[in-house]
């Protein structure tokens, strides 16, 4: 560190020097995972498979534990059927050129995309928006006929995933709140949480408050204009959190576990404290 400091100093005395040009060159090598992934012969898959994993034994880790949420010692079937139902990720870069961007203003896009929703349409929503197709594409969300409660909860195990599988963004990006709307639901969570679990409304299967629950809007019809119409993606969210907080051993992990468990079974074990 000192050297390259040094370095730097020493080249900040040459005007015709340029300082990055003066340290080290970082030696990189290209690893395509991906590309010994699809090259495995479908007639001998499970031999195949395990020496992938022991070719790249720390990613193969990461990418299918924490990614697929699945164990290719016990679960070399359900990664076979990925594998033949494997589709290109596409990523329709209009929708992400910023915010900002004055196309999204025009009145004829405006009109598709108003600016609460255009204002997601930034770069940094690529990764966040990728995850959460491929997880709806490995266990798709159903909420048809279901109770309010479940829905939230349903929602929130894939927000709780999806902050496990990117730790270091911001709850602002992975919930798509502002900074304001966090700040107010956070503020308010417990009237919240006060008034949905009042009058049998968590058990509620009535589209006009599950959508005035659950769909992103501006403004909350019941909570004003301070809290988004999508709070109970914050609800459901924390519900899991909890739960996942009383898990023991391998369960606290397991996000493959918390797919499959029934969000009213979720409901039931979970202390609740907003």
């Amino acid at each position: 560190m000192y050297g390259l400091i040094g370095l730097a100093l020493t080249g900040c005395s040459s005007p015709n020097e340029d300082p990055a040009q003066l340290g080290p060159t970082p030696k990189m090598t290209e690893i395509r995972f991906d590309s010994a992934f699809f090259a495995m012969d479908s007639l001998h898959f499970e031999s195949d498979l395990a020496k992938l994993v022991q070719q790249y034994p720390q990613f193969s880790e990461d990418y299918f534990n924490r990614i697929l949420m699945l164990s290719p010692k016990k679960e070399s079937k359900k990664i076979w059927a990925f594998y033949k139902a494997y589709r290109p990720l596409a990523i329709g870069l209009q929708l992400y050129m910023g915010a900002a961007s004055s196309w999204y203003y025009s009145e004829q896009i405006n009109t598709i995309y108003p600016t609460y929703i255009s204002r997601h349409f930034a770069p940094e929503y690529i990764v966040v928006n990728s995850v959460q197709n491929i997880l709806n594409d490995y266990d798709p969300l159903v909420l048809n006929g279901k109770q309010l409660i479940e829905q939230m909860i349903e929602i929130g195990k894939r927000q709780y995933i999806l902050s496990q599988c990117l730790p270091n963004a911001s709850d602002t990006l992975l919930l798509g709140y502002t900074n304001n709307q966090l700040k107010a639901i956070e503020e308010s969570q417990g009237d919240i949480w006060s008034f949905l679990s009042s009058q049998n409304r968590l058990f509620s299967v009535d589209p006009s408050l599950t959508s005035a629950i659950l769909i992103e809007a501006p403004y909350n019809d019941y909570f004003g204009e301070d809290i988004p119409g999508n709070v109970g993606k914050y609800i459901g969210y924390g519900i899991v959190k909890s739960w996942m907080k009383q898990q023991k051993g391998k369960s606290k992990n397991d996000l493959n576990l918390l797919l499959k468990t029934p969000a009213k079974t979720i409901f039931d074990q979970t202390n609740i404290d907003f």
